[in-house]
């Protein structure tokens, strides 16, 4: 990633954002302004939607309640992050599957230099790169972050990991949870720095 030394602009996927470890993480390094987070309604959408499906596959009473919290929880925390106006560069967007379409769409109305995908056959890096956008799996997104600034990232990925409480959660267990969740770049990062971790 070619980034300036000022922060830049990432769009999260709802693939990112439904799964627990992955969205913590994201977000902790967006609020930590590492990056400037953005989705769109649509996004959220399908991210309640898959939380719900998520929590019920593990039979979780009440999925759907469950998953719509969430998904407002999400929407508070940033209230700024919620792209709009982009339907209309939808159709011209021909390069990439009409159902995720909506997703480039929004990353080119926000100006994003990075789509945080973990369907990354559906956005093809050369037609993304004509935006000036890359699509990138959450681990590589979460281990460049790291290598860019590695001391406050870890710092937060601390404080993240600090604030569960139920079970708590060490060092050594985020990085097997991060492996278990194929983040290996991610994994590998965090064990280099697992003293600050």
């Amino acid at each position: 990633m070619n980034y300036q030394a000022d922060r830049f602009t990432a769009l999260a996927d709802a693939c990112v954002l439904a799964s627990a470890l992955k969205r913590n993480m994201v977000l902790s390094l967006a609020e930590a302004q590492i990056f400037r987070i953005r989705w769109s309604a649509l996004i959220l959408d399908e991210t309640e939607k898959t939380i719900a499906k998520l929590l019920i596959r593990k039979k979780k009473p009440n999925a759907k309640a469950n998953a719509k919290i969430q998904r407002e929880r999400i929407d508070q925390a940033f209230e700024e992050s919620t792209v709009t106006n982009f339907k209309s560069l939808q159709p011209s967007l021909t390069g990439i599957n009409a159902k995720d379409q909506h997703v480039l769409a929004a990353a080119i109305r926000t100006s994003a230099s990075v789509i945080i995908t973990d369907n990354l056959k559906d956005f093809d890096k050369g037609y993304c790169a004509q935006f000036d956008i890359e699509p990138l799996s959450t681990d590589s997104f979460i281990a460049d972050c790291i290598e860019l600034s590695p001391t406050h990232s870890i710092a937060v990925l601390k404080t993240m990991r600090e604030r569960f409480n139920k079970p708590s959660i060490t060092a050594d267990k985020l990085i097997m949870m991060c492996e278990s969740s194929s983040m290996l770049k991610t994994a590998s990062f965090m064990l280099e720095y697992k003293d600050s971790l």
